[in-house]
């Protein structure tokens, strides 16, 4: 990255993050009979890593918050990776980037709990997966593709 960066010429700031979504973390919500917390918490566990709770309690339409699912709400660890050159003090901004790509989602009506960055690149490694490597790259190479993001 640092090598596009120098090429294309500038100064240009970025920062790399991290996602972990199989972390040892679990969040709950003692005040909530349910222990689950609100969608969108945030818990900043040092300046560089924080906890992203992406699946949780959502007002329904009467106001209630529920959670329609079963189970342990998924917890998404975000770091900052070292070689940043962003301020530090953006971090918090760029963790809520990563809640608002949880939230779009291209291929129906409803948000998934993970990030379109991260759940698009499962789908395209199982895609790959599938017909080969050596025939998705001529699939890709094709062009075909390049501006459906139905496709998957």
């Amino acid at each position: 990255m640092e090598q596009a960066l120098q090429t294309i010429g500038g100064n240009l700031p970025y920062a790399l993050l991290h996602l972990n979504d199989d972390t040892n973390y679990r969040l709950f919500d003692a005040a909530h009979p349910t222990y689950v917390p609100r969608t969108g918490i945030k818990v900043e566990i040092n300046p560089y890593t924080a906890l992203l709770f992406l699946d949780g309690r959502v007002p329904d339409r009467s106001g209630q918050e529920t959670r329609r699912k079963r189970g342990v709400p998924r917890v998404l660890e975000v770091y900052l990776d070292k070689r940043f050159t962003l301020p530090n003090s953006e971090f918090p901004r760029l963790v809520e980037q990563v809640f608002a790509f949880a939230r779009v989602n291209w291929r129906g009506f409803n948000a998934q709990a993970i990030p379109a960055t991260l759940n698009y690149s499962y789908l395209v490694a199982r895609l790959v997966r599938e017909v080969g490597a050596d025939n998705w790259n001529a699939i890709a190479g094709a062009g075909a593709l390049r501006d459906k993001a139905w496709f998957l």
